[in-house]
């Protein structure tokens, strides 16, 4: 199932440039090869272009990165930093023991981002997604 692996790395890269793009200090902003490469890939999953032109847009993209000194890249297995330094976060929901019930995802569902929503679902103001600018869907997981 060499399809499925690749799309689930695609979506898993796709995420994780997202999330950096909604990131307050914008990472990747700092470098204007790295704007265009970013808006190239933006482009390309807002127009419906084939994946097989983004998943090489993402290589460039995250080559580039490397090569600029972005250790992390795209790869999500790496994570992102968090309070307390470390680079993996902890999984929503487990702390006081009780489940979590909903989570914020693409609003598109076309990569893997999920996020814990932020105070009450209900008066939360949610994350947006920086590739189609619009907020993250709300998704319930209740069992």
């Amino acid at each position: 199932m060499a399809g499925q692996h690749e799309r689930e790395r695609r979506d898993g890269r796709l995420a994780m440039l997202c999330s950096r793009l909604a990131a307050p200090e914008r990472p990747l902003a700092e470098n204007a090869e790295l704007r265009t490469l970013v808006a190239n890939v933006v482009a390309g999953v807002r127009e419906g272009r084939p994946w097989e032109e983004i998943d090489e847009q993402l290589d460039d993209l995250e080559e580039r990165l490397l090569v600029t000194g972005h250790t992390a890249a795209l790869g999500s297995y790496r994570g992102v930093p968090v309070s307390g330094g470390s680079a993996y976060e902890p999984l929503p929901g487990l702390g006081g023991g009780r489940a979590l019930l909903e989570v914020r995802t693409c609003p598109r569902r076309r990569c893997t981002r999920v996020e814990a929503p932020a105070g009450a679902p209900a008066t939360a103001e949610p994350s947006r997604c920086a590739v189609f600018d619009e907020p993250l869907g709300l998704l319930d997981v209740t069992p």
